[in-house]
């Protein structure tokens, strides 16, 4: 799609185009490493300098990459000499799945999925991997006590005073305070080791680890971000028309049937060169998307409750949702 409208581009870009106001967006929306790749490569009119400070960021988002997955690959290693399955998904394992290249992408963080009976083991071996717990601590007396039994069990690891890892514990893939029925220990059994300069990932199958990845970037982050539906079309270029009815089969089975096909239809709708039929709902939300005014989390952001509350797929799952969050904020 890009390069067939590379020509097109290039004319906007040759006057009075603003740089700054597209950085700033594209930051914001975390799809900078994308963009880039595209200017580099079929963008004629972005100069010299430009381009040796995007190959320079390029170089930067790779190198990034590159360090995630060596993390995920030493981190992983050592749950498993304990016969702790922790399983990696999303950022750089997402990247190197589904993307050309690994400078396409950048991550922050590193999401694990784990069993939930296994979360005092995360307390117990994540300090001697020079971890630090983040955001609460897990008490093994009663786990619908602790927030990281609703949200996540993040760990921060530090050099020289700055943090260079953020390292997520999920035991599923969208939060107990949003509803979604799917565990992760319903998926462990199927894994494929993906092979990382000399070091094994045990990862999810492209099936499995989109539907995870769509459950988050769905439910979890309500579609906030382009970066979402760049991921999304990334996705859908390495599967054939059969592994795409699984996946959209394996969405209605798991609760994110409306919100799946809800995100298909706006990055159609994105993406097209041509007009593209989209109801009014969606249509505004794809402007509030558009807008940014639903990136940040949920306390930050309250407008995402009635687009996540719009997306279930049906009455029962909205009241249900609707009273998890209530709950949860009257808890905590």
């Amino acid at each position: 799609m890009y390069r067939n409208r590379a020509k097109e581009i290039n004319e906007i870009l040759k006057s009075g185009f603003n740089w700054e106001k597209l950085l700033e967006e594209t930051k914001k929306h975390s799809v900078l490493p994308i963009l880039q790749s595209f200017l580099f490569n079929d963008i004629n009119s972005v100069g010299p300098n430009r381009l040796k400070g995007i190959k320079k960021r390029r170089e930067f988002f790779l190198n990034r990459n590159r360090d995630l997955l060596n993390e995920t690959s030493r981190v992983q290693a050592r749950f498993a000499e304990e016969n702790i399955l922790i399983v990696p998904y999303k950022g750089a394992c997402l990247t190197a799945q589904f993307y050309k290249n690994l400078s396409q992408r950048i991550a922050s963080d590193l999401d694990f999925a784990i069993d939930l009976k296994h979360y005092a083991a995360v307390k117990r071996i994540m300090p001697q991997l020079n971890y630090e717990e983040s955001k609460g601590s897990w008490n093994e007396d009663d786990a619908k006590k602790n927030r990281n039994f609703y949200l996540d069990y993040p760990w921060n690891l530090y050099h020289d005073g700055k943090l260079k890892y953020n390292t997520e514990f999920h035991w599923q893939p969208s939060h107990e305070v949003l509803h979604t029925p799917l565990a992760f220990k319903q998926l462990f059994h199927k894994l494929q080791d993906f092979n990382w300069q000399g070091n094994q990932i045990r990862m999810f199958p492209k099936i499995e680890h989109a539907l995870v990845s769509m459950v988050h970037h769905g439910h979890v982050d309500c579609w906030d971000k382009l970066k979402h539906f760049v991921d999304l079309a990334m996705i859908h270029s390495k599967m054939n028309a059969k592994e795409k009815i699984v996946l959209a089969s394996l969405a209605e089975q798991n609760g994110i049937g409306k919100s799946y096909k809800r995100g298909l239809q706006i990055m159609r709708f994105f993406l097209s060169n041509k007009a593209e039929a989209i109801d009014n709902k969606t249509l505004n939300f794809s402007k509030e998307i558009l807008k940014g005014t639903l990136i940040g989390n949920w306390s930050e952001s309250p407008k995402k409750i009635k687009y996540y509350l719009q997306n279930q797929d049906n009455f029962k799952a909205k009241v249900s949702s609707f009273s998890r969050i209530v709950k949860f904020k009257l808890r905590f």
